[in-house]
């Protein structure tokens, strides 16, 4: 039993951090399509606004 506990944690370690290392790639991965998201829905409101506002410019035109 004691030669194979230090091969036992070993193993656990590494199992633990390959664990570790697939949370964190998934956590970025994440990270990166949120803010992608967050960009596009801030680029959509801008662009309305933008619409919105040249469409008020031409209402103020014709009188």
């Amino acid at each position: 039993m004691e030669t194979i506990a230090p091969l036992l944690t070993s193993k656990l370690l590494m199992a633990f951090l390959i664990l570790v290392f697939i949370y964190n790639m998934v956590r970025r991965h994440n990270n990166k399509v949120r803010n992608r998201s967050t960009h596009a829905r801030s680029r959509l409101k801008e662009h309305i606004r933008e619409r919105q506002l040249s469409q008020w410019y031409e209402d103020q035109k014709e009188p």
